[in-house]
């Protein structure tokens, strides 16, 4: 069943939820936090018991559960405090609660708006994690290109970049496989058209931010803000070939694009 609460609003149509089991007993492999980077945006399947005929595939995104996003944040600004982070957020036991942040596109055939209603929050069925996720590699050139909602693939990679940078990371990430910080590198191209109307931009900005002081190369935002004229070029073919020609083909593990259907179609050409 569906549960949220004030703090959950990401935006004026987004928000985190939690889908918890009926029974509250755990389930094998939901969990609030997934070491290692193995199940990296993974997906569940979900429907509404009220709409059978709807499924939808969410990802994992479990870093925008609001006291694992804001302690993140917090001690990347104030890394001076980061002995004071509450690792109770890194919590790998089996759950019976999973998140999911999810946008209302509030079409009436469609799945998305009914988390958002109240007549509509009954029984929801739940299958995953499932699919093959981000598969990063532990070094090497990371590209990942996202508009919108887009950005919600790439929060639980932060969230490891975040933690291993931050010396933060447990023995059963480390078990599970993680990122060499030094040999690592993830460039984030994110567009929005402002900071404000950005999903998870407190999180990039407090990364990029972090990094740069450190002068760590492992992650790097390149930001386009349509409103604030920010990198305002489009994503056209045009760019897309000149941007990815900048890098050396061989240093680059892995390119990621997630956004709205033309900017995908458009990296596929």
């Amino acid at each position: 069943r569906l549960r949220w609460d004030k703090d959950n609003v990401v935006n004026k149509l987004t928000r985190s939820f939690f889908f918890e089991t009926c029974d509250m007993k755990p389930r094998h492999n939901y969990k609030a936090y997934y070491p290692g980077m193995k199940y990296l945006t993974r997906h569940f399947w979900i429907r509404s018991m009220n709409n059978k005929g709807v499924i939808r595939h969410y990802t994992t995104c479990n870093a925008m559960a609001t006291n694992f996003y804001n302690e993140l944040v917090r001690v990347l600004r104030e890394p001076e405090q980061v002995e004071t982070f509450n690792k109770a957020v890194l919590n790998s036991a089996e759950s019976n609660t999973m998140t999911f942040t999810i946008k209302n596109y509030k079409k009436d055939k469609g799945f998305s708006w009914r988390p958002f209603d109240n007549d509509q929050r009954t029984d929801y069925e739940l299958k995953g994690p499932m699919g093959k996720g981000l598969a990063p590699e532990k070094e090497g050139i990371h590209l990942a290109f996202c508009a919108g909602t887009g950005a919600l693939c790439f929060v639980d990679m932060m969230a490891h970049i975040a933690l291993a940078e931050l010396g933060l990371l447990t023995e059963e990430d480390h078990e599970a496989g993680s990122i060499q910080t030094d040999r690592f590198q993830m460039k984030m191209y994110a567009s929005f058209p402002s900071k404000a109307e950005g999903v998870a931009w407190d999180l990039m900005e407090a990364l990029d931010n972090y990094c740069k002081k450190k002068g760590s190369k492992s992650f790097e935002l390149i930001p386009r803000l349509s409103k604030e004229k920010v990198n305002p070029a489009r994503w056209n073919d045009t760019w897309i070939e000149k941007t990815l020609l900048s890098y050396n083909a061989p240093d680059v593990k892995r390119m990621w694009c997630c956004g709205p259907p033309v900017m995908n179609e458009t990296f596929d050409r």
